[in-house]
């Protein structure tokens, strides 16, 4: 039988002054789903994130609970008028800032940088391993996207604005944590198929899939990052931007490296382009072991893809956004998921889930 725990923000030093506090957990004698705070005077007292009614905080309620609001950064007069789900909102937020910048958050702040970086990984890549592909599979310019200035983009343009409207729903039904996992496994998998298929048209349906989950990856990625970066620390946000040109940077060092080394010579047809009575062979058309460069550097992204899902749902302990725990009525986990990163950071004593 599990055993629900309350929190306390208490001060790393004796409570002489507001300063800086941890998370620990309470007896479980004390009665459950309440976030305590330590104020600037010795009377430790409770406010009750769980049991405000959800429309607007009244002023008596507010008052009663003064002493705690201020005890964790905030003035009664700022969260009067607001409605009592902001006020949890607003405490969630800021023992969240109790925890720091710590190691949970740069985790986060990795992950989804590589998770930028595969974005543009793979929209570089079909623009630099389409014309191998039109060599080996006599695929006629008719048969070409063209929305940007590179071939092929089209099915991938369509995934990404299919991705967008689909998971920007999803991510506020399933959380943050199905969708972190789910946008870049999605990735990896149609990712790893690309590079065994032999149809133009089978080639541009899984690309669509591939920008299905970067779709989704991208603003997701952004979001849990705004969730849990402290406000000090937001301007990480734009920085996650410096890690698509390493991704572009990187495809071009694969691409380069593959799919020169191992191509066809330019003068030769496609297999399917021959007469029937011309046999097959390496010398009178582009086959495709003779063509396999491109198809390497698919499956070398597919791999990092991989990797990256690998980071995330094995390597890394993603907890579900408090945020989003408090917009769904589930304070006490919103709670439970804050003394967790708080122990993550170094700043909590017991174990997590």
């Amino acid at each position: 039988m599990s055993v629900r725990r309350n929190y306390t923000l208490l001060p790393s030093s004796p409570p002489s002054g507001p300063s800086s506090a941890s998370l620990i957990p309470h007896p479980p004698s004390i009665p459950p789903h309440s976030l305590h705070a330590w104020p600037s005077h010795s009377r430790n007292t409770e406010f009750d994130i769980e049991e405000m009614p959800d429309d607007t905080a009244a002023p008596a309620t507010l008052q009663r609970h003064s002493t705690d609001l201020e005890g964790v950064g905030y003035a009664i007069d700022d969260l009067k008028g607001k409605t009592a789900i902001e006020a949890k909102t607003a405490l969630i937020n800021r023992a969240l800032e109790q925890t720091g910048m710590g190691r949970y958050q740069w985790c986060i702040f990795f992950l989804c940088g590589f998770g930028y970086a595969l974005d543009l990984m793979w929209a570089q890549a079909f623009s630099l391993v389409t014309p191998r592909i039109q060599q080996e599979l006599d695929v006629t310019d008719e048969q070409y996207g063209d929305i940007f200035s590179g071939k092929s983009l089209h099915p991938f343009s369509a995934g990404l604005t299919v991705g967008a409207f689909t998971w920007g729903i999803l991510v506020d039904i399933i959380g943050r944590r199905w969708a972190f996992n789910l946008t870049v496994g999605i990735i990896a998998v149609f990712g790893m198929i690309l590079g065994a298929l032999d149809s133009w048209r089978s080639i541009c349906a899984i690309i669509f899939f591939v920008g299905f989950g970067h779709g989704g990856n991208v603003p997701i990625d952004a979001t849990i990052v705004l969730e849990f970066l402290p406000n000090d620390r937001r301007y990480l946000l734009a920085a996650l931007s410096v890690f698509q040109p390493i991704g572009v940077i990187t495809t071009s060092l694969i691409s380069w490296s593959l799919v020169p080394t191992f191509a066809c010579s330019t003068a030769l047809p496609a297999c399917s382009a021959l007469s029937p009575a011309t046999p097959v062979s390496a010398g009178t058309c582009c086959t495709r072991s003779l063509n396999a460069g491109w198809r390497y550097a698919l499956y070398t992204l597919g791999a990092l893809s991989v990797a990256a899902f690998f980071a995330r749902f094995f390597l890394f302990t993603f907890y579900e956004s408090p945020m989003f725990l408090v917009g769904k009525g589930r304070y006490a986990e919103a709670c439970e998921v804050v003394r967790c990163i708080a122990r993550v950071n170094g700043r909590g004593g017991a174990r997590c889930y």
